[in-house]
């Protein structure tokens, strides 16, 4: 990238370029301290959110159209969206959301399984992620464990099933 296209990008993103401006990084706001080191960059400030440490082992599985998950996050109003640990089995169904994007983190899985995706189906292995935007049409066929990122916040109204309709 050439020094004046990184400057922009840089400047763009709010990042300090060449220790003249403050950077802030919502939620938390560095500061430079220009006077006696311009490139040296202090503690963030305090911010409302604090730090969450989301354990799946202590979060109720609950049912849904994939099998069983955990849903962290869901109570943090500081945080757009969710995070899933979810168990996936044979009995997944197809859906599709109008609103929520997902990100399907595929932890491991059993040798055969895959990932529809409208008519797509695409073979599955352990360490492999699909970006799943609204109104597609997905299921997971066979067992997997899964991290499933979810924006915004997951909402059970926003699970339309195809073969219902």
């Amino acid at each position: 990238m050439k020094k004046s296209n990184r400057r922009q990008f840089l400047k763009s993103a709010g990042v300090v370029a060449a220790g003249i401006s403050v950077a802030t990084l919502s939620p938390t706001k560095l500061q430079a301290d220009e006077k006696t080191n311009p490139n040296k960059v202090t503690q963030p400030t305090k911010t409302k959110m604090k730090h969450r440490i989301i354990d799946f082992t202590k979060i109720e599985g609950v049912p849904c159209p994939c099998g069983i998950s955990r849903r962290g996050l869901i109570d943090e109003p500081e945080f757009p969206g969710t995070i899933h640990r979810t168990d996936i089995d044979q009995t997944a169904k197809p859906h599709y959301h109008k609103k929520l994007t997902e990100v399907y983190y595929v932890i491991s899985c059993e040798p055969g399984a895959v990932m529809q995706l409208n008519e797509e189906q695409i073979p599955l292995h352990d360490d492999m992620a699909f970006y799943i935007p609204p109104l597609t049409v997905h299921r997971l066929i066979g067992k997997a464990k899964t991290c499933i990122m979810v924006l915004p916040k997951y909402d059970s109204n926003d699970e339309y099933f195809p073969s219902e309709q």
